[in-house]
């Protein structure tokens, strides 16, 4: 089925690099978070990497909304 989306959001690199082509108008936004499947370190380096991207995007979402609706 067809569907008329507003807006595209991307938040890495390789998503904005292979994201399908969607045949709109929708305005396409990007933020790029580093990647915590990345991060190295001990069990709790990568655990709080995982929770700093997950943070920082939580915040950009909720900024977005705020401007944007």
């Amino acid at each position: 089925s067809d569907i008329n989306f507003d807006r595209i959001i991307t938040v890495c690199e390789h998503a904005a690099e292979n994201c399908p082509h969607f045949p709109s108008k929708a305005q396409r936004h990007h933020f790029n978070f580093s990647d915590p499947a990345k991060a190295t370190g001990n069990e709790e380096e990568i655990l709080n990497e995982f929770r700093s991207v997950k943070h920082l995007n939580k915040e950009y979402l909720e900024k977005f909304v705020e401007e944007h609706y």
